[in-house]
């Protein structure tokens, strides 16, 4: 009967059998009463409340796919920061790999170099004690891009998991 309800009339009504539908929603009433002043009032109030539940459901699809699209724009937004995270590690990785590599070369050549300037052994140790101290604040500076790393993919998969 409800399946048949659902592309009927608003209503329908066959002696004391009354179906009260809308698009997706639809209230069977098995014995309307026989007073027709009765069942006229009940049959409004019940039409009124198969179109409040029609509302609600429209608004329940709506809330639905409002979240939905948050979920995929979330998600999108999620990827596209660990993508970043991953060129900027990249990148990163190179820059660092890179002015090691230049900073151990200039230290060969300092030393080098010491050798022909004539320094006293006090002076080419506090000469190397200081570019040494810049050396080491620059590995300093290193470790807390790989703890800002760190931080940004742990962020992006605590996102992740809000999402499931």
């Amino acid at each position: 009967m409800l399946e048949r309800g659902e592309d009927a009339e608003r209503i329908v009504c066959h002696k004391h059998l009354y179906m009260f539908n809308s698009p997706r929603s639809s209230i069977l009433v098995k014995n309307m009463p026989k007073d027709e002043d009765v069942a006229g009032r009940l049959g409004d109030h019940l039409a009124i409340a198969v179109t409040v539940v029609e509302e609600k459901v429209q608004t329940l699809d709506i809330v639905n796919a409002a979240k939905k699209q948050q979920d995929q724009l979330v998600s999108t937004a999620i990827t596209q920061v660990e993508r970043t995270i991953n060129k900027f590690d990249s990148r990163f990785s190179d820059f660092a790999d890179s002015m090691k590599t230049k900073l151990d070369a200039m230290m060969v050549e300092l030393q080098e170099s010491m050798l022909v300037l004539g320094l006293t052994e006090d002076q080419e140790e506090a000469l190397i004690s200081k570019v040494q101290s810049q050396y080491d604040q620059l590995s300093e500076i290193y470790d807390e891009t790989d703890d800002l790393e760190r931080e940004l993919i742990e962020a992006s998969n605590t996102l992740r998991q809000a999402l499931k």
